[in-house]
């Protein structure tokens, strides 16, 4: 039974005062008008306000402007409840003037600087138009809504005109400063729900949309529009952000493929793309110095080498980067002759052949190009794409008969090419099954190729195309890779990976002759006749694994350490006869690992180092651009040229201006940014110094988005926009801690927290057992994935814990996920309800039972109309049940256990109740009624506790939400707060629920065991009044016992002399006492205990709500038992 009315219940003392600085709060008295309510067991409750735990700065952007003395002014919008907007001095941090926006979450995403130094911005939330006077320090409001759009995104001016952009209509609109008049241009592209991004140049604005990531422009005069068509490859991306006009370029980012677009506007053609870019914009453009110098970390896997008509030689590399950049170089002076992008990040070039004519074929990875690179023209050429279908080429070498050889991924083919006729030839996979043929050279009319995966030498008959396989020496025939081939006379020389050792083999002897331990590198150098030992030599110089290079000895086998080191291995190697330093003889030429370029004469033995240099140039004119990591690029507008400039954001930059500062260090104007947390961030394009200024900006107090229960029984709460908070069970007191995301769901498993946030679908795992330090505990959030965005369900499965997750923007088809907090392991199961998301979890007995709504992310239409049950078995990763639990019910958005194993359910506005062994749904019912249509993902909760259903729901944002128990025997609700959601219950049995940014708990009160208690003699009889509750100890009753309607009587080691008449009780418990006399029994509706007692008279007992329970103890009954006591 439920709720024996004898418990104690602890009390909860205490509230708290908000937390907004990361610190514990200050213990504050209950507030004297707190108010009680009453559970459904009859239990006070009383509510406390526990203040506003999380805050800080989260802001969408920033702007920048001047008052009338030219002091540089920086606002930026801290978003919460209610947003705070913020003007701040750049250089000395004080702020200035700060002024609530009185919209619950509104964020500002865009402002625009206007000639009168005003800067003008719109809100979400309330679509609030505002201006800043930067001379009086004044914001003021100038619209609401305008056209009924809630929400502003995007704001930029010329002129004295303002546009903004849109939601949810995606409507262009302006203002006009002077005139103060709207116009409406109205739904720019039909179809669109947002414009997210837009900018204005020369009486065109360029609007970039969602959810289906277009772009056009529109004539701000007639108002036309004509779209720009994205690239093919992001026809699938859901948002343009980040629209910027600078030098007749349009700068642009689709989401969520994070590349920065760029489209040239007088060719109308898109002529860049750089990846890895974040979506709010680029910086003002810039002049900058371009005055030479050294390359720094140059990376490439090879190098190759080759001379011109002239006699001048060159070496050729590949620089790894975002994009690849091929890069031409003077081996004797290093400077750099030529640089050319190719368009791929990462891209590398594993080999370099050169042929007669001194040409370097070349082909590349990923993209699977193969160029030409003439030394007489300075020229690049492409001269095919894929061919056969490769997409990936491992290795190149000339062959005697003027053909290019290559060896190639993902059909681990040699293919050839003949500049003679540009005609190509495909040999076939050289080992059926092989992915990779890793490495190759050719040699008096056969290829020998190493392949990767079954690792091997092939030797291939060119004329052909035979195939003879040379078995590898047993030891290393378990190996994965044949990363080198090299044949130097009548030796083949290959390296044998994971061993790292140079296998030689006797084309004479047909056997393998020798060995060399730990070795490096993709290349051995070309033959090379040597004195320098005191004898005449022919050697091979190699690279080692601990960056000294040998010389071998093809003849002897012997082994000498040179006096050239190669730090990082020796790639790729030339030989020449050097004249710079006087020497004489042959002088080999390596690119090594650290990005220079070194000689070894063979004759002195002497050794130089030179590093990659690039002349100076006429100034450039840039743009910077902020990468998803720290990185940030300036981008050259002529050249589309790309550099890391000294500037590290470590997050986001949210808004750019150009501002004159007073330190030496800062020359003429500088680019300034915002991190998300408000600090500014400056950088000089003439000295490269940067600084860091934190400002005094107003704080945001965050909306509670999530909750639940750590492992120690406290509270935890997420934040929208961003922040996660504690709240103490005894005391109430909260804490703040460092995080970034927006937390969507909570959940504690064993001793972790974990959470989800959005965007970007990522996991965070806290380990409550350590101190929280942000980084590493909890350390790196981990991706979902599969185009999961908001993970807004979570349960403690087993071993795992489980996540359900709703997709990005423009995307059907959320996810369970598997995910193990300790090991960072984690497993993706996409669609297990076909197009739905998954919005709630349970678990128990090895199986997760979820519940699915039928919206993906914003912007798409459900293909379905009814939410999902269904149940998934992690030991075979399959769903083993699934079924639409209510019909008509469009999201199944809360489950629980009871202790017999039931599963309840939410919907909308109807309670479920399914049995897991027949799996089917026995009950709903029904408490709420509405217009039901729309997507949610938060807010909705439902547990078991203490024998009863507690949850939370809403009818939608701001109508409907309440926290309420529901008595599972008769299905009572009780609504016990009103406009409250979200949910968790602490180690106290105290309810935590969330009013905006403020926590709030329900905390049970104890209650008095009796309303009075008996004891000893009493004559007269005993009469418990109708809803009084009374206890009896030891007490000797004369005259007989009457318990009224709703009465409730505790009756031990007590005696009544007299009959007794129960008739209507709430509760009716006796323990070892004597009565008296006749007893009834009639229509006890709770505990009924008749226990270790005697009767001496007749006992009858009917219409009870339940058996009487004797707790094992026997009674003693003189007369005649009846009724339900007839056991007795």
């Amino acid at each position: 039974m439920r709720g024996n009315w004898m418990k104690a219940v602890a009390a909860a003392a205490g509230a708290v005062a908000l937390l907004a600085t990361g610190t514990i709060a200050s213990q504050a008295e209950e507030a004297p008008d707190a108010e009680q309510v009453t559970n459904i067991d009859g239990v006070p409750m009383v509510e406390e306000d526990l203040g506003r735990p999380i805050g800080g700065v989260s802001t969408g952007s920033s702007g920048y402007t001047t008052d009338s003395s030219g002091r540089e002014i920086a606002v930026v919008t801290a978003g919460g409840q209610p947003a705070v907007f913020s003007a701040v001095d750049v250089e000395t941090g004080e702020r200035l003037m700060h002024a609530d926006i009185p919209a619950n979450g509104a964020q500002v995403w865009a402002y625009a600087t206007m000639p009168d130094r005003s800067i003008w911005f719109g809100t979400t939330k309330i679509g609030g138009i505002f201006r800043f006077d930067p001379d009086s320090l004044e914001l003021t409001q100038i619209d609401e809504k305008p056209f009924g759009q809630p929400t502003v995104f995007a704001a930029a001016g010329e002129g004295d005109t303002v546009y903004f952009g849109t939601y949810p209509d995606s409507k262009l609109l302006s203002y006009d400063t002077a005139t103060q008049q709207w116009r409406n241009y109205g739904t720019v592209l039909a179809g669109e729900d947002y414009i997210r991004s837009l900018d204005v140049d020369d009486g065109e604005i360029y609007v970039g949309t969602g959810t289906g990531a277009r772009l056009a422009k529109v004539d701000a005069a007639t108002g036309d529009v004509a779209e720009i068509p994205m690239p093919s490859e992001y026809a699938d991306d859901t948002f343009v952000y980040g629209v910027s006009i600078r030098g007749g370029l349009l700068f642009a980012v689709s989401r969520p493929s994070n590349v920065m677009l760029v489209y040239s506007l007088a060719d109308e053609e898109w002529v860049d793309a750089i990846p890895n870019s974040v979506s709010h914009g680029i910086s003002p453009a810039f002049t900058a110095p371009n005055p030479g110098g050294p390359l720094a970390d140059v990376d490439s896997a090879s190098s190759g080498f080759t001379e011109n008509s002239a006699g001048e030689r060159m070496a050729i590399i590949a620089d790894r980067g975002d994009p690849t950049v091929v890069r031409v170089v003077d081996v004797e002076s290093g400077q750099q002759l030529l640089a050319e992008d190719i368009p791929r990040r990462g891209t590398q070039v594993w080999g370099y052949a050169e042929t007669e004519d001194r040409s370097v074929y070349f082909g590349t990875t990923g993209s699977g190009e193969v160029h030409r690179f003439d030394p007489d023209a300075m020229a690049m050429t492409k001269i095919a794409e894929m061919p056969f279908g490769q997409t990936h080429f491992f290795d190149a070498v000339a062959g005697d008969d003027g053909r290019v050889y290559f060896g190639t991924y993902p059909d681990g083919k040699v293919i050839s090419y003949d500049p003679a006729d540009e005609t190509w030839r495909d040999f076939g996979s050289v080992v059926a099954g092989d992915k990779y043929v890793r490495s190759l050279d050719v040699a008096d009319g056969y290829v020998y190729a190493g392949t990767l995966g079954d690792a091997g030498l092939v030797r291939i008959d060119v004329g052909s195309g035979a195939r003879t396989r040379v078995p590898l020496p047993e030891a290393y025939r378990d190996g994965s890779s044949v990363n080198s081939v090299s044949v130097r006379g009548e030796k083949v020389l290959v390296r044998s990976a994971p061993s790292n050792t140079l296998l030689v083999y006797s084309l004479t002897e047909q056997r393998w002759v020798d060995e060399v331990a730990d070795v490096a590198g993709h290349d051995l150098s070309p033959a090379i006749t040597t004195t320098g030992s005191g004898q005449q030599r022919e050697e091979v110089v190699v690279s080692t694994t601990g960056d000294t290079l040998i010389a071998y000895d093809l003849h002897s086998g012997e082994q000498r350490v040179i006096s050239m080191s190669a730090p990082g291995s020796a790639r790729g190697w030339g030989m020449y006869d050097l004249a710079s330093d006087g020497s004489v003889g042959e002088t080999l030429v390596t690119f090594a690992g650290d990005g220079t370029l070194r000689e070894w004469n063979s004759a002195s033995g002497e050794a130089t180092v030179s590093e990659i240099t690039t002349e100076g140039g006429a100034p450039r004119t840039e743009v910077l651009i902020s990468q998803l990591g720290p990185d940030v690029l300036a981008y050259d507008l002529d050249s589309q040229e790309r550099r890391v400039i000294s500037l590290s954001v470590s997050g986001a930059a949210r808004g750019w201006g150009s501002v004159e500062l007073s330190n030496d260090d800062f020359p003429g104007e500088s680019i300034v940014m915002a991190r998300p947390n408000g600090v500014l961030l400056a950088w000089n394009p003439e000295t490269d110094a940067t600084e860091t200024f934190r400002p005094d900006v107003a704080c945001g107090e965050y909306l509670i988005r999530s909750m639940s229960t750590g492992p120690d029984g406290n509270v935890w709460v997420g934040g929208y926009i961003q922040g996660v908070g504690r709240s103490d069970a005894d005391t109430g007191d909260t804490r703040m801690f460092t995080a970034s995301g927006q937390p969507e769901s909570m959940v504690s498993h064993g001793e972790y927290v974990v959470y989800g946030t959005y965007g970007g679908g990522q996991l965070w795992s806290y380990d409550s057992t350590e101190t929280w330090r942000y980084g590493s505990n909890p350390g790196k959030g981990v991706t979902i994935g599969a185009e999961q965005d908001r993970p807004v369900a979570m349960a403690s499965a087993g071993d795992v814990v489980a996540v359900g997750s709703v997709p990005y923007y423009g995307e059907s088809g959320g996810a369970l996920s598997l995910f193990d907090p300790v090991t960072g392991d984690l497993e993706v199961f996409r669609n297990v309800v076909q197009d739905q998301s998954v919005l709630s979890l349970a678990y128990r007995d090895g199986l997760i039972y979820g519940g699915t709504g039928i919206w993906g992310g914003l912007g798409t239409e459900p293909t379905a109309e009814e939410g999902q049950l269904f149940i998934f078995d992690p030991s075979t990763d399959e769903v083993v049940y699934s079924g639409v639990p209510v019909p008509g019910a469009e999201n199944v958005s809360a489950l629980t256990f009871d202790d017999e194993g039931n599963l309840w359910g939410l919907t909308y506005g109807e309670l479920f109740k399914f049995d897991p062994e027949t799996r089917e749904v026995v009950h709903i019912e029904t408490y709420m009624e509405g217009e039901t249509s729309g997507a949610y993902w938060t807010g909705r909760e439902l547990f078991w506790h203490d024998e009863k259903l507690v949850g939370a729901t809403m009818l939608g944002w701001g109508s409907g939400e309440r926290i309420f128990e529901i008595d599972p025997d008769s299905l009572e609700m009780k609504v016990l707060v009103d406009d409250a959601i979200n949910l968790a219950i602490d180690r106290n049995g105290s309810y935590y629920y969330s009013r905006g940014a403020s926590l709030h708990r329900l905390v049970p009160q104890e209650v008095p065991a009796c309303d009075r208690t008996v004891t000893g003699r009493h004559v007269g009889g005993l009469q418990v009044a109708a809803g009084e509750r009374v206890c009896a100890e030891e007490a000797d009753v004369r005259g007989g016992l009457d318990v009224e309607t709703n009465g409730a009587l505790m009756m031990s080691d007590s005696a009544v002399r007299g009959g007794v008449e129960v008739d209507g009780a709430e509760s009716f418990e006796v323990r070892d006492s004597e009565l008296r006399g006749a007893v009834t029994v009639r229509d006890v509706s709770g505990e009924f205990v008749f226990s270790g007692s005697e009767v001496r008279g007749s006992l009858s007992c009917t219409e009870n709500a339940g058996e009487p329970d004797d707790e094992g103890n026997a009674n003693t009954i003189s007369g005649a038992a009846e009724g339900q006591c007839a056991g007795f």
